[in-house]
């Protein structure tokens, strides 16, 4: 079975792997697998008959200190270059940058609106009070042009941004 999963699946990731199962699987499967990438928790017991969502749930939760950590540094990244020109949280920075393709990392208020318009070919920016049907959420734009040009996302809570302002970037330049 692991040679299958090995091959099929897993032979280019190194996302952690949580397995499921009673102990004695659980242990046996730890000592044939080719994964290198094997989560050191597990979710121990009979899941035959377990719901899938929430047996994903379970694994979210255990992985949750793995995936703060991707967020922990890059916060702390943020925090040590903010001082410098490498970070903005301007919306009228930040637009610009996501979609030129200098942030390498966003953070995003969820909920947060920044409404108005962008015009990439003039790089005219107009921020506008609130939403008028003519404009757009820029903060939603900045998300998603920050992912088509390979940088990273985070969505957080206002409370968990490191800047008090909708959006926070991290510039590749």
């Amino acid at each position: 079975m692991d040679d299958i999963i090995f091959r099929e699946v897993l032979n280019t990731e190194k996302a952690p792997l949580v397995l499921a199962g009673t102990e004695e699987m659980v242990a046996e499967y730890r000592t044939v697998s080719a994964y290198k990438h094997l989560y050191p928790e597990a979710i121990i017991g009979n899941h035959t008959y377990d719901d899938l969502q929430a047996l994903c749930r379970q694994a979210r939760n255990i992985l949750q200190p793995y995936f703060d950590q991707e967020l922990d540094k890059a916060k702390e990244r943020y925090a040590n270059e903010s001082a410098t020109r490498l970070t903005s949280s301007i919306v009228a920075d930040v637009v610009p940058a996501a979609f030129y393709g200098q942030v390498d990392t966003l953070f995003a208020a969820r909920d947060a609106h920044s409404w108005g318009t962008f015009d990439e070919m003039n790089n005219v920016l107009k921020v506008d009070d609130e939403m008028n049907g003519e404009n757009d959420d820029l903060v939603d734009k900045a998300v998603v042009k920050t992912i088509a040009n390979g940088g990273r996302v985070f969505i957080l809570p206002k409370e968990q941004m490191p800047a008090d302002s909708p959006v926070a970037a991290l510039m590749r330049y």
